[in-house]
């Protein structure tokens, strides 16, 4: 069961936003958009910065390293994924940067 952990026999609640959790009630796995963050005590999730990343780095909320569908993350933001072939970043559905090998073009396609 999504949200529970076997103790005892027994099917218990996690406490939001765990997804699954340990024995102990630690956190062992996340809801999206929540990421996991390791500490002394154990292990806890944590909200990133981007309301579109879905998983960020737990020494920085700001670092993004999976973005929601439609976006990629570039050096940790997530940017609009462009539908331009060869495009490495695009900025507002413009293609801004090319692929390395690939030079843009006046029309902002690669």
């Amino acid at each position: 069961m999504v949200g529970a952990t076997a103790q005892n026999d027994q099917c218990v609640s996690c406490l939001p936003p765990c997804a699954t959790c340990n024995t102990d009630g630690t956190c062992a796995t996340c809801t999206s958009p929540y990421s996991m963050v390791a500490l002394a005590a154990g292990q806890s999730c944590f909200l990133c910065q981007d309301p579109r990343c879905m998983n960020c780095t737990s020494a920085n909320a700001g670092t993004c390293t999976q973005c929601d569908l439609g976006y990629i993350a570039v050096n940790g933001v997530c940017q609009v994924q462009c539908s331009t072939a060869h495009c490495l970043l695009c900025t507002a559905g413009v293609c801004t940067a090319c692929s390395p090998y690939f030079y843009l073009t006046a029309d902002n396609s690669c």
